[in-house]
Formats: structure tokens, C-alpha cells, sequence
């Protein structure tokens, strides 16, 4: 289907959080399957002809003869690199797991290719050089352009006719020029229609790259940019994807169902991996029929067309949309149909008003639904920042390791990212529900979560941004069902460039026109993370973007905010407050949550006190931050004085990051709220990622299996 669309304190409760957890991905790419007990995706069979493409030979030529079902074997290495102007690739076939009707590309050495993990406890451990290696050109089929700005690789054409059903293995893809993508899928972001989206699209064990390491002129801004559904990235390489502008090695553009990215190492200068944001999606409407006379809880629809004005279905059930009222739309009245019997559409909960009567008085569109990005080790290279003493001398737009701009049950769990500096922005994740254009209210995101994944060098954490929009148009639906547990996020003490900033940034919305009484983002969880910074007396554990002193509240509801350790720096715990000083006076004030949110049980490990004007005492803090807080606080005026933290091995943790685990000897050992210690469990966190410690520790809590997940 698509998607349109007790112990210690009680804490700060009042009425309490009521949280909804996030629903994970409930689809999965319709044919074949990966396994991740072993990093495998199953090949689909050869029900054709077998082509060889020499050294010489024009793939174009070769895959235009092709049919459904053949599989075209491209010889491999440098030397035999096949230079194309675009290869472009839009057959039409019908596939299935068992029906063999792929079109597949491969290497002619691709059972030579291995499978590597590039989440083990030995990478997660590196700091100063790359983790993950880069594989060797020898077996790969090398395809490259000599030609600016053409995509190496296109999925469609300037007809809008997509490829359905490619299975792409061994493949190398790179350039000697410039380009915007080393793979494209959409032509000038035109498409209008579904009908003009890929489908069933793999990459197992490709290699994208730009030709750096350091090239100014001749960039690559993206590595896979795609839309569509069942679509499939595992095994595979990204380096030197880079440029000016924003970056990114997997941007998924709108719109898809069903959607893997396993086990890849990726490497891009912005946003690692991307997800929304890539124009105007594709979209509906229909008319409200003034009778039988809309309500608060209902409307009749008809004569539904899409944007080339063809005939659609009416809105089905659990289709999410947005009706007009009053000439325009709200955010709160983002609603999920419940029932449609021949076009007469019931939901739960009262809408602000009543419908709007007449043509494209409600709307809805394809949002990005049932993504699983997980196992993927993310990393930006220490010389593209302008503070490293190695910086190349190359202008690049740094941002996050991955941002969320309208996506729906999104898992991005068992994740590690290394490295980001504040060079556009500073947060490695980014999660926010954005209508870049106006007028596609159901732009959302929802259903995000991210558990057991490590952060580290980061100059910030979390950034969380209700809703965006364009010049003032009203906003969208609100971002909502946010969970981010069991994470591990620091920063080398060692390393002077990159500051420790902000865990956690609690935005209202930008560009767009809320009315500050609306609920902004429900549902957000946020617990058991460790955030430790440089020591350098800058970190704050939530900061709140609305402007001292002013600025309306943001209505966060259902927040829960629990069992984390932070360094609490100079600046503070949400340093910019409509009243404050920070601690609790500035969350009541710059949080205006009806009284459901919940926080307590974070330990705080103040390494402001000897920094500067920001610095406040332990007995100050206490005052401050009451219940927010575990009644121990350990001061750490310096990167080296963690000691009373009780931390496994603080000193070590550049060695081993298990050395940030904590031990039963710890001042808060079981004094969170579920009866078990404070931030991350790393037990747990190594379970998730398949990894071993490299040395034991007692354990705590409870162990979870590895959730290996095989897509079928």
C-alpha cells in the first residue's frame, strides 16, 4: 500500500507523558531478500539470456538489445572501464522473488566481491584514520562519463518512463567531471504521476565515489539519488561525494514504499542519508461535496484527480490527508481516514472546523514510507573541516549524518556516524516535517526511531524541528512519534575541533505560520544516551531556539526526557529561554506541553563550574534543576577528571568506547527510572550492531537478542 502520506525521584511529571511509540517499518521491498546473519541479498535467477559486454563494446547498444530476464555481464577492472556520456537504463519488467524477470547489471567478477562489515569493534574504535578502506577497482565493472552534469547513470529518461525491476551488482560508478548524481531517477524533479516512479531497484555490493580526495573543480553532490518503491542499497561503498553545495551519498527524493539500506560504509559532506526534501511531490485532490453537508468528523469527496488531472480513487482508508478549512489548513487537522464507504470519509477526533466545500478543498500526497537504514557505518572525512589542521582548503556544506524531511515508519537503528562540525550545521541527526513549497500540507513525519547507534566527534546530537515551510504558507502536519534510545554520543577529549555543543536542540517551526497554541512535536522520547563532550565547558544537554527572552512556547506533548548522562557546560541545560535562568523555569516556560511530559532521572556530570561566567555550582545546578536531575552530580572541571563518574575505563575510551560503560561502582549504577543505570547500555548497543566488546565489563539490565531481520 502506499502512504499518502520508585527510584530516586518521581521527576518533573505534573500530568505526565503518555508517549506513543513509533510504528517500524511495516513493509519491505516486495521481491527477494537480505539476510543480515550473514550481510547477504539473494540474487534473483537468470531466466534469459546471459550477455557479455567486453572492453570496447557499448552498454547502451548491449542493454537496449536486452530483455527482461537477461542479465548483462560487464567486464571488470580499470583497464576495461566503460566510458559512457549516460547510460541510461528505464526497461519495464515485472518481477517477483521467484519470477526471475530482472533486468540485471553485474560484474563479471562480482562472486569475487566480498561481503564486508563495516560495523566492528575494531572500526568503531578508530579515530584519526578511515575506518572501512576503500575495496580495490579489480573487480568491479567500471562505468564512468567524461561529460559534466549528465548523471553517469539514469533510471528514467526525459519522457518520464522510469525502469522497473534492475538488479545491480559489482558495479562501479564514478566520474572524471562534474555531476549533480552518479545515479538519477528523477528528470529536473518533473514527475507529477506515480505511474512515473522506479520500482524494485537493487545495489549489493557497488562502489560510488567522486574522484577526490581533494578536488575543487570536479565534485559529485550525490551518490544514489531515487524515489519509488522497493528499493535496495546493501553492501556497498560511498566515498568523496561532496561538493558546494549539500551532499549527500543516498538521498531518497519522495514518495516509496518499502525501502532497505543495510551494511554500507558512505561517506558524503552534508547529509549523509537523506530522506525527503527533493521537490514538489506527487500529489492529489478532490472535491468536497456540499451535501450531504460536511462536519468536524466527516466530508463526502469526489471527482479525485491527479496533477495531470486523471482520475483517481477516492482517499482509502488509513490514506492520511488534510481538508481546507477556512480557505487554508492547520496542522492539527492532519487526520488518517477511518472509514470511506463511496466516498464519504470519517476520522477520529474533531478537525478545527468544517470542511471547506468545492474543488481541491482536500489534499493528499506520497510520502516516504517503511524505510529500514540500519548496519551502516557513516563518516565524514577530518580533513573537509576548516578547523582540522589537515583541512584540504576546499569549500564544503557540512550538515548531519542523516535528516528526516518527510518520511513515515522510518528505523534507523544500529547505526554508527563519525564526525561533524558546524559547516551549514552541527546536529548529526536532523528529524523535521517540511513543505518546501507550500501547498503540500501532508509533507510529515512521523514514526522515527533510532536505538543503539554511536555518534562520535560530533559538535551536536539531536535537532528537532516541528515543522518547515515556505515564505510564510501554513505549516504542515507537525513532526510526531519520535523515539532516540541507547545511544552513544562523544566527543574525543583530545580533539580541539570539534566542540561539544548541544545534545539536544527543541526547535519550534521555521518558515511556516503555526499558531503557537498548537500542539508542535508529539510524542518525543529521548533516553539512555550518553553525551560527553570535549570537557571544554560548552555543552549543554537541551538547548530551545526561541529567542531569550522571548518567543512564543513551543507546546511539545506527551515529551518524556529520562535516564540520560550529560555533561552540563558552561551555557547550560536549554540556555535560551523565554524566562529563565536555565533548569526548570526556562522548560516551563519554553515548553508549553499541558502538563504531559516527563523529566527526570538524568545525571549530570557539571564540567562548567570551573569555565567561565556560565559555570554554576553543584548546589546552584540542584536548585535549578530539581527533579530534571539524579541528586548526585559529579564535577569534572576538565577532560581528564571523570573519574567519579565511575566509567569502566574514561581514560581508555579512545581505545575502547566500551570505556564509557558504566560500573556497579558508580554513583547512579541502577539509579534510573527503569531500575537500571543511566545513559547507554553498551551490552545492549552491542547486540544490536553484531559487535563483541573488547573487553568484559559487568553487565547490566537486560540483554537483547540481535534482532537480525530478513526481509521477505
Amino acid at each position: 500500500m502506499k502512504i499518502f502520506f520508585t527510584v530516586l525521584f518521581t521527576g518533573l511529571v505534573f500530568g505526565a507523558a503518555n508517549p506513543v511509540t513509533p510504528t517500524l517499518p511495516q513493509v519491505s521491498p516486495a521481491s527477494l531478500g537480505y539476510n543480515t546473519s550473514n550481510w547477504t541479498q539473494t540474487q534473483p535467477a537468470v531466466t534469459g539470456s546471459v550477455i557479455t559486454v567486453n572492453v570496447g563494446d557499448d552498454i547502451q547498444t548491449k542493454y537496449n538489445a536486452a530483455s527482461c530476464g537477461d542479465q548483462l555481464v560487464i567486464a571488470a577492472g580499470v583497464a576495461n572501464q566503460h566510458v559512457v556520456t549516460q547510460l541510461t537504463l528505464n526497461k519495464q519488467c515485472t518481477c517477483t522473488a521467484t519470477s526471475g524477470n530482472w533486468i540485471q547489471i553485474v560484474s563479471a567478477n562480482l562472486s569475487s566481491i566480498p561481503v564486508v562489515n563495516p560495523i566492528t569493534a575494531a572500526t568503531i574504535n578508530v579515530f584519526s584514520t578511515l575506518p572501512v578502506p576503500a575495496p580495490a577497482h579489480t573487480n568491479y565493472a567500471v562505468i564512468t562519463t567524461n561529460t559534466s552534469g549528465v548523471n553517469p547513470v539514469m533510471l528514467t529518461n526525459s519522457s518520464l518512463v522510469p525502469g522497473f525491476c534492475h538488479w545491480f551488482g559489482g558495479i562501479e560508478i564514478t566520474s572524471t567531471k562534474f555531476q549533480f548524481s552518479l545515479v538519477g531517477s528523477s528528470y529536473l524533479g518533473t514527475e507529477t504521476l506515480a505511474s512515473q516512479m522506479q520500482h524494485n531497484i537493487v545495489f549489493d555490493r557497488c562502489y560510488f565515489h567522486g574522484v577526490g580526495p581533494s578536488e575543487s573543480v570536479e565534485q559529485v553532490g550525490r551518490g544514489l539519488d531515487l524515489m519509488g518503491d522497493s528499493i535496495v542499497v546493501v553492501n556497498s561503498y560511498f566515498s568523496d561525494i561532496y561538493g558546494s553545495g549539500d551532499s549527500q551519498a543516498v538521498f531518497f527524493r519522495y514518495g516509496g514504499v518499502g525501502a532497505l539500506v543495510i551494511n554500507n560504509f558512505m561517506s558524503a559532506s552534508t547529509e549523509v542519508f537523506f530522506v525527503g526534501g527533493g521537490g514538489q511531490p506527487i500529489s492529489y485532490s478532490c472535491t468536497v461535496a456540499a451535501s450531504p453537508a460536511p462536519t468536524t468528523t466527516s466530508m463526502t469527496v469526489n471527482t479525485c484527480i491527479d496533477a495531470a488531472a486523471g482520475a483517481v480513487s477516492t482517499p482509502a482508508v488509513g490514506t492520511c490527508l488534510m481538508p481546507i478549512v477556512g480557505s487554508t489548513w492547520v496542522p492539527q487537522d492532519w487526520r488518517c481516514i477511518t472509514g470511506n464507504t463511496a466516498g464519504a470519509l470519517t476520522w477520529a477526533g474533531a478537525i478545527s472546523g468544517t470542511p471547506d466545500t468545492g474543488a481541491n478543498k482536500v489534499r493528499w500526497g506520497l510520502v516516504t514510507s517503511d524505510v529500514t537504514f540500519y548496519h551502516n557505518y557513516v563518516w565524514k572525512n577530518p580533513i573537509w573541516n576548516p578547523d582540522n589542521p589537515g583541512y584540504d582548503g576546499i569549500s564544503r556544506s557540512s550538515k548531519n549524518c542523516w535528516e528526516i524531511k518527510n518520511g513515515v515508519r522510518i528505523d534507523m537503528s544500529g547505526n554508527v556516524c563519525q564526525n561533524t562540525w558546524n559547516a551549514g550545521q552541527n546536529y548529526a541527526v536532523n528529524f523535521t516535517a517540511v513543505d518546501p513549497f507550500g501547498g503540500q500540507p501532508w509533507a510529515t513525519s512521523s514514526d522515527l526511531t533510532m536505538r543503539n547507534v554511536i555518534l562520535k566527534n560530533i559538535a551536536g546530537v539531536f535537532t528537532f524541528i516541528p515543522a518547515q515551510g515556505a515564505g510564510g504558507t501554513p505549516c504542515p502536519a507537525f513532526l510526531r512519534r519520535v523515539l532516540v534510545d541507547n545511544i552513544l554520543a562523544f566527543v574525543v577529549a583530545s580533539d580541539s575541533t570539534i566542540p561539544g555543543i548541544t545534545l539536544m536542540n527543541m526547535s519550534g517551526s521555521q518558515g511556516c505560520t503555526p499558531d503557537p497554541t498548537l500542539p508542535g512535536i508529539d510524542s518525543l522520547q529521548v533516553t539512555h544516551i550518553n553525551w560527553i563532550g570535549s570537557g571544554n565547558g560548552t555543552n549543554d544537554l537541551v538547548g530551545f531556539a526561541n529567542g531569550s527572552g522571548g518567543g512564543p512556547a513551543y507546546s511539545y506533548t506527551n515529551l518524556v526526557i529520562q535516564n540520560n548522562i550529560a555533561t552540563r557546560g558552561e551555557s547550560g541545560w536549554a540556555n535560551t529561554c523565554t524566562t529563565g535562568p536555565d533548569g526548570t523555569a526556562c522548560v516551563t516556560s519554553s515548553l508549553n506541553t499541558d502538563n504531559t511530559y516527563t523529566i527526570s532521572h538524568n545525571a549530570f556530570i557539571n564540567n562548567g563550574v570551573g569555565n567561565g561566567s556560565g559555570g554554576i555550582n553543584d548546589a546552584t545546578l540542584t536548585s535549578r534543576y530539581g527533579a530534571f536531575a539524579l541528586a548526585s552530580i559529579v564535577d569534572a572541571t576538565s577532560a581528564s577528571s571523570f573519574a567519579g563518574v565511575g566509567f569502566a575505563n574514561y581514560a581508555g575510551a579512545l581505545t575502547s568506547y566500551m570505556g564509557y560503560q558504566l560500573t556497579s561502582a558508580s554513583v547512579w549504577h541502577n539509579a534510573a527510572s527503569d531500575g537500571t543505570d543511566p545513559g547507554v547500555n553498551l551490552v545492549t548497543l552491542n547486540a544490536a550492531l553484531g559487535v563483541a566488546p573488547s573487553f568484559s565489563i559487568s553487565k547490566r539490565g537486560a540483554i537483547i537478542s540481535k534482532g537480525r531481520l530478513t526481509s521477505k
